[in-house]
C-alpha cells in the first residue's frame, strides 16, 4: 500500500492491515498487535520523513512482518524517540519479537515482526 505522508496515513495503514488479516482468522490478540505496531511505524514515517511511504503486511509461518518503507533521511533510534518524548519504537520493541532498519540508500524500510501463535484459531 502506497501513502502520502498525512495525517490520515496511520488509519489508512491499519484499515490495509485489517484487509490483510481477515481471511486469515488471526486472534484478536494477534490483530490488535499488528494494528498498534503499523499505527506507530506510519506515524514516525509521517512526522520524521514527510515522504511517501509504503506498507506491507506479510503473513508467515509462525510470523506476522510490517515493513514500512520511506525516502526519510532520519534513521530511527529508540534511545532518540525516548529523548523526544515520542513512544512509537518503544511500543514497537514492546509488541515485537523484533525489529529493524533496512538501509537502502536513499529509502529506507522499518520493519518489525510479531510471532503468531500456533493454535487452530489463529492466522496461519
Amino acid at each position: 500500500m502506497l501513502l502520502e505522508p498525512t495525517p490520515d496515513s496511520p488509519a489508512l495503514a491499519r484499515d490495509y492491515c485489517d484487509g490483510v488479516l481477515a481471511d486469515q482468522h488471526c486472534a484478536p490478540e494477534t490483530v490488535a498487535d499488528a494494528r498498534l505496531v503499523v499505527s506507530e511505524l506510519v506515524t514516525n514515517a509521517v512526522l520524521h520523513a514527510r515522504t511517501p511511504i509504503e506498507v506491507q503486511v506479510l503473513l508467515g509461518a509462525g510470523t506476522l512482518r510490517i515493513e514500512v518503507t520511506d525516502s526519510g533521511l532520519d534513521r530511527p533510534h529508540v534511545w532518540a524517540e525516548r529523548d523526544r518524548g515520542g513512544r512509537g519504537l518503544p511500543i514497537v520493541e514492546a509488541v515485537a519479537s523484533g525489529w529493524g532498519v533496512l538501509d537502502q540508500g536513499s529509502r529506507k524500510t522499518v520493519w518489525c515482526e510479531i510471532a503468531v501463535p500456533p493454535r487452530a484459531q489463529d492466522c496461519g
